[in-house]
């Protein structure tokens, strides 16, 4: 019998596949960078580990400090920002 309040949640971002296409062995974004996109580094370092996903309205601000667009990012994403 299934428990009908268990679910799982499976990150998707690929924070971690762009940083790693342009070449950075590690990317940590300034006290500037981390304010825009509303989150501490402790956030960054689980987005780029896969641990927990960005929400949605950060990522336009992630795919502009990673200069790549948001579809790069989130496999969902439905528009780019340019």
């Amino acid at each position: 019998m299934q428990n009908s309040n268990f679910h799982t949640t499976k990150t998707v971002n690929k924070i971690k596949l762009v940083i790693d296409k342009k070449g950075f062995k590690e990317l940590i974004p300034s006290a500037e960078e981390l304010k825009k996109m509303d989150c501490s580094l402790v956030m960054w370092n689980k987005w780029v580990a896969r641990k927990r996903d960005p929400e949605l309205y950060q990522l336009a601000h992630i795919a502009l400090f990673l200069d790549c667009k948001i579809s790069e990012l989130m496999p969902f994403a439905l528009y780019d920002y340019e």
